[in-house]
């Protein structure tokens, strides 16, 4: 059991796009979370929010 005392939002799991020969096409599928200052995050397309527990 874990009794957490915060659970503030960390970033985002998804895939990113990106242009390859004129069109959109994925890029990459990180397989960490993104943090919300991460500066790939205006091309990813986010499939899950996390939240870092402590």
């Amino acid at each position: 059991m874990f009794l957490a005392t915060s659970a503030p939002m960390y970033g985002v799991l998804g895939t990113l796009y990106g242009l390859v020969d004129g069109q959109v096409q994925i890029v990459a599928q990180p397989p960490e979370p993104l943090p919300f200052h991460h500066p790939n995050l205006p091309v990813l397309l986010a499939s899950q929010l996390i939240r870092r527990l402590s």
